[in-house]
């Protein structure tokens, strides 16, 4: 069994996974880690149902036991992973039996002291920007259940290690975990009715054909859809009519162009799909509110870095 606790003050030198909530920036720090946990470590008197502000991770790997979570005897076994929030009432120990598991027990704090209190789903919700949602146990695969336990690993080694990198890997290993979390156990939530694979198939090519001519009638023959159906149900499903769309795909590509080369206005244009230049600006002002002159040196002063400070 290898184990690592925390004995010094949290790090916050490093920001490999950080959190933004509530107008405020969370850093990950590890407190503690068990990898292959088969005994108990302690006094048995000291183990009983508690709850705390940390995250827990627990993957069982083998043989069978049981354990406790907001009240609950739930069994566990080979590939039970337990995702344990701030403020739930847990006790892995006094029910293990023979059951072998690893865990990583973390929370995202500031350098002031203010720790986050939400649950592990919408701390995933945070960092993945995805709408999903997480059961605070489940069972996955035993190859899955190995590769969270080689993560642990991971983390605990690097903690042991002690290295200037140490805080660094650590946030790095935990966001791996994180991620597999995302991957192994959580399911994602419904964005609404499909879209008619037709209309999907009609904005695809106007992704990859956006600075090309396109017309409706066009676009209609080849969904072997009418055009004024097209017209309504590529609205209704996306937000805008095609050309609108078109129009929306060709702005964006020149805010980047202007923003990440020194391409010239009509050189910008041209590669975006208009030939006209006056009409080119005049679109992009009304877009945008600047000029693609005014745009590019607006960029360039918000995001001016200052070398060797």
């Amino acid at each position: 069994m290898f184990r690592y606790v925390r004995t010094q003050r949290s790090d916050f030198s490093a920001q490999a996974c950080i959190v933004y909530h509530d107008n405020d920036c969370f850093y990950p720090c590890i407190h503690h880690t068990a990898v292959g946990q088969d005994r108990p470590v302690g006094q048995a008197e000291t183990f009983r149902l508690h709850r705390h502000n940390l995250y827990h991770v627990v993957v069982y790997t083998r043989f069978n036991g049981a354990f406790s979570l907001d009240g609950k005897l739930i069994e566990a076994g080979p590939g039970t992973v337990v995702c344990v929030s701030p403020g739930q009432w847990h006790d892995f120990v006094s029910f293990r039996r023979q059951a072998v598991y690893s865990e990583v027990t973390f929370s995202f704090e500031t350098p002031r002291g203010r720790t986050l209190a939400i649950s592990m789903e919408q701390l995933l919700r945070l960092l993945t920007g995805l709408p999903l949602t997480l059961r605070p146990w489940q069972c996955i695969s035993i190859e899955k259940a190995q590769h969270l336990e080689s993560l642990i690993l991971r983390i605990t080694d690097h903690a042991r290690s002690g290295s200037r990198t140490a805080t660094y890997c650590c946030q790095y290993s935990l966001g791996c975990l994180l991620d597999a979390l995302v991957w192994s156990c959580a399911q994602f939530d419904s964005p609404g009715p499909v879209p008619d694979e037709r209309l999907v198939q009609v904005r695809q090519f106007i992704e990859m054909h956006y600075a090309e001519p396109i017309s409706v009638e066009q676009l209609a023959v080849m969904a072997g859809l009418s055009r004024g159906y097209l017209f309504r149900a590529f609205r209704t499903a996306f937000g805008k009519p095609p050309l609108a769309y078109q129009q929306q795909l060709r702005l964006e590509a020149a805010k980047t162009l202007l923003r990440s080369t020194a391409l010239r206005c009509k050189e910008v244009a041209a590669r975006c799909g208009y030939e006209n230049l006056a009409h080119f600006c005049r679109l992009f002002r009304r877009a945008t509110g600047l000029s693609p002159t005014g745009f590019r040196r607006h960029t360039l002063a918000s995001h001016q870095v200052t070398f060797g400070q």
